[in-house]
């Protein structure tokens, strides 16, 4: 896992282990795991999530997205870990 400089540490280390699954199961490597989730992690600035829940929702959306568009076929594992799991209100 390569870090550009400036880059202290991944905020979301699976994440970035799910892309280079990703990147490994193409066999081009043509996307390179750390652009993508760059790429991920612009999109998430982007949007200007207001809570963590809604961070982890656009983070899954857009996995889910690619996922199914390109990869879907070639991956053993289910998206289903990064899913945002449902929680109960506190009261």
């Amino acid at each position: 896992m390569a870090l550009m400089k400036g880059e202290n540490t991944m905020k979301y280390p699976k994440l970035l282990q799910r892309l280079e699954t990703l990147e490994m199961v193409t066999y081009f490597h043509d996307d390179n795991a750390e652009d993508m989730y760059r790429n991920i992690m612009q999109i998430v600035a982007t949007a200007k999530p207001q809570t963590k829940e809604q961070e982890h929702q656009i983070i899954y959306d857009t996995l889910y997205l690619l996922e199914t568009m390109h990869y879907e076929p070639l991956l053993d594992e289910p998206l289903s870990e990064f899913k945002v799991e449902e929680r109960e209100p506190n009261n």
